[in-house]
C-alpha cells in the first residue's frame, strides 16, 4: 500500500469513528516523543494497549478503528509528514492486531458487508460463516480475567459457606411480615445455599434493599460477619441505610484498604455487592479473589438491564445466567400498574410497545418541534408537582440538557422568591468552571472527599449527595443535606470550602439518568435524546411511584434510541478465536492447578 493510500485509509477510519483526521494526527504528534514503528517504545505501547488500561478498558471487544484512536491518544510520531505519520499509525495498529495477546471475536455486527469470518470446528471444517461490518478483537488479558472470575464462582457453588440454621431464618421472616413470597424465597435461598457466590436479580422497585435487610438480620443472628460494598459511595450509603449493613464502603476503597493491609476481611465473611451490574469485570475479579482467600461468600445483587459499568463489565449478567440467579419480580413501587407494564416492556427491549402504553395513559408529550420547547413544558409540570407538595425529579440523558433544565428551573424559583436574588459566584481552583449560588438553591455534590468543619470535626462527602443551600459566604457554603443522604450521628448541615464548591457543586433541579439510578420519587419526568439507551430509559421511567412521563420532540428518533442496548457482553461469550488455547488463559496461575482443567475454546479462524 502506498503512503497516499495509507493516508486515505487512515482518514476514512478517523471519519467513521467520528473524528477529523487532522485532529487525530495532531493528538498523535502532540502527546509523545516516540519515533518509528520499532523499538522499546513500540513494545511498551503494545503492552499498554493490550493491558487492563488499554483497548479493553471500556469495552470487551474493539475494532481496528478503535485501536487507531487509542493509539493516537497514546503515541506520537515526530519527524514525518502527516502522510507518513498516517502510514506509521496503520503499521503499528496492524502489528498490534497480529500480537499474540490479541484475538479475534465473532461479535454481533452493526451492519453486513463482504467481510466474512469463518467458524471452524476442531478438525478445521467450516461450520458457519458470519458477515460482519468490521472484524472485532479482544485481549488475552481480558479473556483471562473473565475466565478466572467464572471459574472461581462456578467452583465455589458447593463451598458450604455461611449456612444459617432454618430456625433462625424462620424467626427473622416472622419479624418481617411485609416481605412478599419472592423476597422470602430470596432470604431462604441465600441463607441455605452454602454457595460461595449467589446472584440476585432485582428489577426496579421490587424491594431488594428490604429483602437484604432481612437477610442481614439473619446473618447477625447467626453470628456471621457481613460487609456491604457498591461501585459508588452513594450506593454504598444507601445499602447501609436501607439494609442496615453498617460496615459498608465502595468496592475500590475496600480493595485499596485490603491491598495496603489497613484492614482484613474476617474468615467466612459474607460480602453483599449492591449495584453489581455497575461493577467492572477486573474489579469484580479482585473482590472475588479477596473473598475466596478468607473462605467467604459474595452475594451479587443488581439488574443487568439497568445502567452498566463505565469500564468493561458484564460479569453480573454472566454470573446470573450461569448460577441460577434468584429473581425478584413483584413490583412494590408503582401505584398504577400501567407504569409497571411500560417499565417491563422497556426492560424487555420493546420500546415502541412501551411508548404506546404510556401514550394511552397520557404520559407521552412528544408534540414539540424543538427540544427547548419540550424542556419548557417539562419545567412547567415540575413546578406544578412541587406546588402540590409532591416529590418530583427531572431526568435527561445528556449533561448539557440537564444544565438547560437547571437554568430554566432556577429562573422560575428566583422569580418566585424561593431562591434568593443575592448570589455569589464560586470559581474552581483551575479556573475551568464557576457556579453561582444563593440561599434556597438545590445542589448536588460531585466528588468524594473528607472536609473539615468549623467546629473542628470532619465529615465525609459523597458524590451524589443532595441538599439545599442555607448560607453563602466568601470562603464557604453551608448546605443542609436531604434526609436520604444524612448519616446517623452526623450533623444535617455541612460546610463546604469555596474551592470544593467551585469545582464540584452543581444545581440539583435536574439529573442525568446515571445519577438518578436508585432514586424513588412521586413523579419522574424524562426527556430522552438520540443518545438515550434502553438501560437509561428503563431507569428513568421507573423512578416514579405515581407517574413516569416523557417529554420529547415529534421526530420520534428517541423511540429508536431507547431500544438500543449498551450493556456489556463478556468477551468469552463473543466466541473468541483462541486456537492456541493459551495456558495462562485457560488455567489461571492464581487457582489450584488440579481443579482448573478446562476444555479449550473451540472457535477458530
Amino acid at each position: 500500500m502506498t503512503a497516499g493510500h495509507c493516508t486515505i485509509a487512515f482518514a476514512r477510519e478517523a471519519i467513521a469513528a467520528g473524528h477529523h483526521p487532522t485532529d487525530v494526527l495532531a493528538a498523535a504528534f502532540h502527546n509523545g516523543v516516540q519515533h518509528g514503528t520499532r523499538g522499546p517504545h513500540v513494545t511498551r505501547l503494545r503492552d499498554a494497549m493490550t493491558g487492563p488500561d488499554g483497548v479493553t478498558k471500556r469495552a470487551s471487544s474493539f475494532s481496528r478503528r478503535d485501536a487507531i484512536i487509542d493509539l493516537a491518544a497514546r503515541s506520537a510520531i515526530h519527524g514525518a509528514s502527516a502522510e507518513n505519520a498516517a502510514g506509521r499509525v496503520e503499521i503499528l495498529v496492524d502489528r498490534l492486531l497480529r500480537d499474540d495477546r490479541v484475538v479475534p471475536v465473532l461479535a454481533p455486527a452493526a451492519r453486513t458487508t463482504s467481510d466474512v469470518l469463518r467458524v471452524r470446528d476442531a478438525t478445521g471444517r467450516i461450520i458457519r460463516t458470519v458477515d460482519q461490518s468490521e472484524r472485532r478483537y479482544t485481549t488475552i488479558d481480558l479473556l483471562a480475567a473473565e475466565t478466572e472470575l467464572l471459574q472461581r464462582a462456578t467452583r465455589r457453588q458447593h463451598a458450604g459457606v455461611a449456612r444459617i440454621p432454618g430456625g433462625i431464618v424462620d424467626r427473622v421472616l416472622a419479624a418481617h411480615l411485609t416481605l412478599d413470597p419472592d423476597q422470602q424465597a430470596m432470604v431462604r435461598t441465600l441463607a441455605s445455599s452454602g454457595a460461595g457466590v449467589d446472584v440476585v436479580v432485582g428489577k426496579a422497585g421490587t424491594g431488594k434493599s428490604t429483602a437484604l435487610g432481612a437477610y442481614r438480620a439473619a446473618l447477625d443472628a447467626a453470628g456471621v460477619p457481613v460487609v456491604g460494598v457498591a461501585p459508588s459511595a452513594t450506593a454504598a450509603h444507601q445499602l447501609a441505610m436501607s439494609a442496615g449493613i453498617t460496615d459498608t464502603a465502595t468496592v475500590d476503597r475496600l480493595l485499596t484498604e485490603l491491598r495496603h493491609r489497613r484492614r482484613a476481611l474476617p474468615y467466612g465473611v459474607v460480602v453483599v455487592l449492591d449495584e453489581a451490574a455497575m461493577c467492572p469485570t477486573r474489579t469484580r475479579l479482585a473482590l472475588q479473589r479477596a473473598v475466596d482467600a478468607v473462605g467467604g461468600k459474595i452475594v451479587d445483587v443488581g439488574d443487568h438491564r439497568q445502567i452498566p459499568s463505565v469500564d468493561v463489565g458484564g460479569g453480573h449478567y454472566a454470573l446470573a445466567s450461569r448460577l441460577d440467579a434468584t429473581v425478584l419480580g413483584h413490583n412494590h413501587r408503582f401505584r398504577d400498574p400501567v407504569y409497571r407494564d411500560a417499565a417491563e416492556l422497556l426492560r424487555d427491549q420493546q420500546p415502541a410497545a412501551a411508548v404506546e402504553v404510556l401514550r394511552a395513559q397520557g404520559a407521552v408529550f412528544d408534540h414539540y418541534a424543538k427540544p427547548v420547547d419540550a424542556w419548557v413544558g417539562m419545567v412547567d409540570d415540575w413546578l406544578a408537582h412541587r406546588d402540590k407538595g409532591n416529590s418530583v425529579l427531572m431526568i435527561a440523558t445528556e449533561r448539557n440538557t440537564v444544565a438547560e433544565l437547571d437554568r430554566l428551573a432556577r429562573a422560575h424559583l428566583v422569580a418566585r422568591g424561593e431562591v434568593s436574588r443575592r448570589a455569589r459566584t464560586y470559581r474552581a481552583p483551575d479556573d475551568r468552571r464557576t457556579v453561582t449560588l444563593a440561599v434556597g438553591d438545590e445542589v448536588i455534590l460531585r466528588r468524594n472527599t473528607r472536609v473539615a468543619q468549623p467546629d473542628g470535626t470532619s465529615i465525609d462527602l459523597r458524590n451524589g449527595m443532595t441538599g439545599r443551600v442555607t448560607a453563602t459566604r466568601r470562603r464557604h457554603v453551608t448546605v443542609e443535606l436531604d434526609a436520604a443522604h444524612r448519616t446517623p450521628g452526623e450533623p444535617a448541615s455541612v460546610t463546604l470550602p469555596a474551592a470544593y464548591v467551585g469545582a464540584n457543586l452543581d444545581y440539583g433541579y435536574a439529573r442525568t439518568v446515571d445519577t438518578a439510578q436508585g432514586a424513588t420519587v412521586d413523579h419522574s419526568l424524562f426527556t430522552p435524546s438520540a443518545s438515550a439507551t434502553a438501560e437509561r430509559a428503563y431507569v428513568a421511567l421507573s423512578r416514579g411511584r405515581l407517574t413516569n412521563r416523557v417529554y420529547a420532540t415529534d421526530d420520534r428518533a428517541w423511540v429508536d434510541a431507547i431500544g438500543r442496548r449498551q450493556g456489556h457482553a463478556l468477551a468469552v461469550d463473543q466466541q473468541p478465536a483462541v486456537g492456541r488455547s493459551p495456558r495462562h488463559l485457560m488455567r489461571p496461575r492464581t487457582l489450584d492447578r488440579d481443579r482448573d482443567r478446562q476444555p479449550p475454546l473451540e472457535v477458530g479462524l
